[in-house]
């Protein structure tokens, strides 16, 4: 039986630095298709080019604005989850949800125009759209079949099923010579931080540039007295031309200087479910 194909509208997500100034880069891509009760986004984690492109360019900002649009679409996604119906206050085209999502047409972040399609894949049609519009406009092109954000995608499901993704919150480790913020962590008596990581790559060397920069992230983070664990969230390469190349980026970063743990995608339920146990266990001994 031939799958029939799904009408769907998306729009580029552009970074306006200065709205007087009017220049834009895009950053994201946004795809809705109402009768599916689906939407979904990806945006640019990497913020080089805008960085080397606007003066004054605020990564910490730019990183908490794309935190507060997934986010709302994460709880917009749990709610048609959980729906039998849809109420009135669903957006019914992408430019009501465009306004439910960026009420607000003074923020960097901004909706472009509206286009549509057709697709027997919304979640293919969404990655192709994002990679020809924003992933091409780097330097090193679409090396990178995933990127961090949808290595996450992965691991927020199961964590959303245990209860305690509204759990997890950024943490900012600073030192005289080194500063790095993880947008996903937890506390018992130390931080538990949370690094989804792609690892899929079209080129063997780009695995081991990724291990390295890890590697070289723990030996700076490895004075942090709060820290109590890092862990790697790894997407792995979805080609077996990389599985040695894999095999050998996971020893580099198993040299990583601070207590870790590499966890893959295939276990991402059992974590989720782990960490809630602990993080119940905590809270239960507070209260006690």
């Amino acid at each position: 039986m031939k799958k029939h194909r799904i009408p769907y509208s998306y729009c580029i997500l552009r970074y306006i630095h200065d709205p007087g100034a009017g220049e834009a880069l895009n950053v994201g891509a946004l795809a809705f298709a109402p009768t599916e009760q689906w939407v979904d986004c990806r945006i640019e984690q990497r913020y080089s080019r805008l960085s080397s492109t606007f003066r004054d360019f605020n990564g910490h900002h730019y990183r908490a604005a794309t935190r507060r649009t997934m986010a709302a679409i994460a709880a917009l996604q749990s709610r048609w989850r959980d729906s039998f119906s849809l109420g009135d206050d669903f957006p019914k085209s992408l430019e009501h949800l465009c306004r439910f999502l960026f009420p607000d047409p003074g923020l960097s972040l901004q909706c472009g125009a509206t286009f549509s399609g057709l697709t027997h894949d919304l979640n293919a049609a969404l990655m192709d759209i994002f990679e020809r519009m924003v992933t091409s406009q780097h330097s090193e092109g679409v090396e990178a079949r995933r990127n961090d954000a949808q290595v996450w995608a992965v691991f927020q499901e199961p964590f959303e099923r245990a209860g305690v993704l509204q759990m997890l919150q950024p943490k900012r480790f600073d030192s005289k010579d080194f500063s790095i913020e993880f947008d996903y962590a937890w506390k018992n008596t130390e931080w538990h931080v949370l690094q989804p990581v792609s690892m899929d790559y079209r080129q063997n060397d780009s695995l081991q540039k990724a291990a390295t920069i890890w590697l070289g992230n723990a030996t700076a983070l490895k004075d942090q007295e709060e820290i109590g664990e890092l862990d790697l969230l790894l997407g792995p390469p979805q080609s077996s031309a990389q599985r040695l190349a894999y095999a050998r980026a996971k020893d580099l970063l198993r040299k990583m200087p601070v207590p870790h743990r590499l966890i893959e995608e295939d276990e991402a339920g059992d974590f989720a479910n782990e960490c809630a146990a602990m993080m119940r266990e905590h809270r239960e001994n507070d209260d006690g």
